[in-house]
């Protein structure tokens, strides 16, 4: 079996080619003033990933999936799409 490619895709349906630069374990605070929504109330950890693309950008994952990422200089989601 090959191994699997990953892109971020953001406006206009442009793709880039991502790879995992960091991954960590980070720990969820019942009652944080967090804007992002915890589908599953059980999870106390979760494992946020920063990614690096073609061009040397680091995108932060801003979801507790982790398919939704930011570029520090964008306030545009991009969604991770693995193939």
């Amino acid at each position: 079996m090959g191994s699997l490619a990953m892109y971020l895709e953001g406006p206009g349906s442009q793709r880039r080619s991502v790879q995992v630069l960091s991954s960590q374990r980070k720990r969820l605070h019942t009652g944080s003033v967090d804007s992002i929504n915890i589908r599953n109330r059980s999870i106390s950890e979760v494992e946020v990933k920063t990614l690096v693309d073609e061009h040397g950008q680091i995108a932060v994952q801003t979801d507790y999936d982790g398919f939704l990422f930011k570029y520090p200089n964008s306030e545009i989601p991009w969604s991770l799409i693995v193939g």
